[in-house]
């Protein structure tokens, strides 16, 4: 048995870590707490901005061949992804009370629809800016990645949506949670009001390029959103924490072991030039699939030879800016 005296202090000592312990617990939730409402506060004032943005009136042809083609963009442009192949919409994201739960809206005009009354500058304001027909910004509209989208290209997109059958669906507004909001408040997810990071004065092109260089830069864009600005890859602001990073798609990285015929061959099979298939879960190679092998090669050209920044370190993955790609189950 220790002295009384050895006890005594032991004492003490456990008495003063515990307070401590204590005292830093305490602390942290109420920086938790502090953070949270701040991120209440600066999601629900991002969300109650109204823009003053009048939207361009595109010319929206109505022949068969400029509707097909309206498809095949709004297939690569990815719009599927959350507007459904049948334009009713679709459930995106459900990741549970702390991130959220977002559903991509029914366009088709049906009941449930958002755009039944659109009219060609309305679908302009919500494509390229991101903002509602009220000039109230929409939530996880990627409209930074489209807002280089030329007239002709909406115009076709827009032609394609308005002539295909309505849908009746109605879809869930998204819930965003705790977490989400926290992370937006202090910078970490500027991409979830776009509206907020798009220019508006900028003038959107209103032909799509032709020429090989300036369209392989126009169709990269497509791709910033997930390999970011840079194309360096890395975790993907909006996604759920377990959501695998984007691979660096510049010279220096994954662009590195692709020849042309490499590339195009991912791009229509979905299989690398290590002979792995790609899930398209994470990488949508079955929408860009429906590229054009003049699109397909000015994208090469263009990621092939794009000057190369300062490497960026993944943030805590536990797997390469390769095998994320990679379906397990094929």
């Amino acid at each position: 048995m220790l002295p009384v005296h050895i006890t005594e202090r032991k004492n003490i000592v456990v008495r003063k870590v515990l307070r401590f312990a204590a005292w830093s617990a305490g602390g942290l939730v109420t920086f938790a707490l502090v953070a949270v409402v701040a991120g209440i506060i600066a999601f629900e004032h991002g969300v109650s901005q109204t823009y003053n943005v009048a939207g361009v009136d595109v010319v929206v042809p109505t022949d068969s061949a400029t509707i097909v083609e309206g498809q095949r963009l709004y297939t690569i442009r990815g719009c599927a992804d959350c507007h459904a192949s049948d334009l009713g919409g679709k459930k995106v994201m459900d990741a549970g009370f702390l991130v959220g739960t977002f559903s991509g809206v029914n366009i088709s005009g049906g009941e449930g629809s958002r755009t039944a009354s659109f009219m060609p500058r309305d679908f302009d304001r919500a494509i390229r800016h991101g903002i509602g027909p009220d000039g109230m910004p929409l939530v996880i509209m990627p409209s930074k990645d489209y807002s280089g989208m030329s007239d002709e290209e909406l115009g076709k997109i827009i032609a394609y949506i308005t002539s295909q059958p309505q849908v009746s669906r109605t879809m869930p507004r998204p819930s965003m949670g705790p977490l989400m909001k926290t992370l937006y408040a202090f910078g970490k997810l500027d991409n979830l009001i776009h509206a907020e990071i798009v220019d508006h004065a900028k003038r959107a092109p209103r032909e799509s390029p032709k020429d090989v260089a300036q369209l392989g830069k126009y169709i990269a864009e497509t791709c910033t959103g997930c390999h970011m600005p840079d194309l360096a890859g890395g975790p993907i602001p909006g996604m759920p924490p377990e959501f695998p990073p984007a691979a660096d798609i510049r010279p220096t990285g994954r662009m590195a072991s692709y020849s042309p015929e490499a590339f195009a061959a991912m791009l229509k099979t979905g299989r690398t030039p290590e002979g792995k298939n790609i899930n398209p879960e994470f990488m949508p190679w079955t929408a860009f699939s429906a590229m054009t092998s003049e699109e397909v090669d000015a994208l090469y050209a263009y990621l092939a030879k794009k000057p190369a920044v300062a490497s960026k370190q993944l943030n805590n993955s536990s797997t390469s800016s390769l095998d994320w790609h990679y379906s397990p189950e094929y």
